[in-house]
């Protein structure tokens, strides 16, 4: 009987250790936060982004040359995006993936403000 019982407690010892670990991929992989969006104004304007399946809701203003991270909104679903100059002033809309990091660059071409993403 004693045997049968090291023989327990020394298959017990691995196993449990084995499934901690491998319990450790899974809480480390629901951790993971959702992308974040970037503004850069690299135009000769302030710009900024309105999120109107969210009320409408607009970031602060980014200033000509800066870049402001102004969205971590969650980690699945795809959203509007709405990029203005400031005062409203629309530029166009994309749809992104929050699940991805995007940066928005606005920028000034020979045809007005415009913008790209990287």
């Amino acid at each position: 009987m004693r045997t049968l019982r090291r023989i327990a407690a020394a298959v017990a010892v691995p196993v449990a250790a084995g499934a901690a670990v491998a319990l450790l991929p899974a809480t480390a992989q629901a951790s993971v936060a959702g992308g974040t969006l970037t503004l850069c104004s690299r135009g000769s304007y302030a710009s900024q982004i309105e999120f109107p399946n969210r009320g409408h809701w607009i970031s602060d203003l980014v200033q000509p040359g800066q870049c402001r991270n102004v969205a971590n909104i969650g980690n699945s679903g795809v959203e509007q995006v709405n990029v203005d100059s400031a005062g409203g002033g629309y530029i166009a809309s994309f749809q992104w993936d929050i699940s991805r990091t995007l940066t928005i660059n606005t920028i000034d071409t020979s045809s007005g403000k415009s913008f790209y993403l990287s």
